[in-house]
């Protein structure tokens, strides 16, 4: 026989009286109409707790590991990489459920018992490049409801519109339709009718292009939409620019393209990439005047 015992630890502890009476009622299914008032309102309360007006603030039942295997394996995705402060048992067992979830782990150790210099996590953080999101979008010419659509569900840092660009040497194309020719590398909008591009993301991929000596063109356009307006729009405001692999033939039948220069898109934008560590992101989302 189990006599009462006073639990003073970290957990488990003696539940409330309530609780506990609570325990011998008739069980309710997870669908009745009586549970989800209990459960709308446990959130409602857990809402106030933590200071959130997020509707998906809910209670795990389980232990404190359950816990955080639930937020590891709705967060992480396979190829991502997971920071962990290790320094004791819950941070190797962190380590491990984010390698079952196919996150690439990088463990910041520290003697157990020993806290961590949160300086350390932000230093690994900036030494790792940031999550990619990879869209692709429908509906550009009636509204940019693809990238609309999109941008509400990634809400970027940055953006980078990459489509296929009206060439300069084609029929009937006058020079303030279109700059660029084909063969003549990749290009960037300088500005259309719908966005201007961030001076210093522009900045970086015309570098970017220098040091790699990928040539790049330059197109300034009138009464022209492209999806990274729709992304500056989001998020509070991204920085953004749009790219281009110059096309002959645009929304036709057959189009022409250099397969040069839709390699030399590839080669910038991986160079491009593989600078956006954290610091850089941060000074591409300040602005500051200065």
């Amino acid at each position: 026989m189990i006599t009462d015992r006073l639990l003073l630890g970290p957990g488990p502890s003696n539940p409330y009286p309530e609780a506990t009476a609570a325990l011998g009622r008739p069980l309710l299914g997870h669908m009745d109409p009586e549970f989800l008032a209990v459960m709308d309102e446990t959130m409602a309360r857990l809402r106030t707790v933590f200071r959130t007006e997020n509707t998906l603030t809910l209670p795990i039942s389980g232990t404190g590991s359950a816990g955080m295997e639930t937020c590891f394996v709705n967060l992480l995705e396979p190829g991502d990489t997971a920071i962990v402060g290790a320094n004791g048992v819950f941070g190797d067992r962190m380590c491990e459920v984010a390698r079952r979830c196919g996150a690439e782990v990088v463990r910041i150790d520290a003697e157990w018992g020993r806290a961590l210099d949160p300086q350390r996590l932000f230093d690994a953080h900036a030494q790792h490049p940031n999550q990619i999101f990879w869209v692709a979008t429908v509906q550009e010419e009636i509204g940019l409801r693809g990238a609309h659509t999109a941008s509400d569900v990634v809400k970027p840092e940055i953006g980078i519109a990459i489509e296929g660009g009206v060439t300069r040497d084609a029929p009937k194309v006058g020079a303030e339709e279109a700059q660029e020719l084909l063969g003549g590398g990749p290009a960037i909008f300088l500005y259309d009718s719908s966005a201007l591009p961030n001076l210093k993301l522009v900045s970086l991929i015309k570098q970017t292009a220098k040091e790699k000596s990928i040539p790049l063109q330059s197109d300034l356009i009138q009464g022209y939409g492209d999806d990274s307006s729709e992304m500056q729009k989001s998020n509070g405001g991204a920085p953004t620019v749009n790219m281009v692999v110059p096309v002959r033939y645009t929304h036709s039948h057959n189009g022409i393209m250099n397969r040069g220069d839709f390699d030399k898109m590839v080669d910038l934008l991986v160079a491009v990439l593989q600078k956006l560590d954290a610091k850089t992101v941060a000074n591409l989302r300040d602005f500051t005047p200065q």
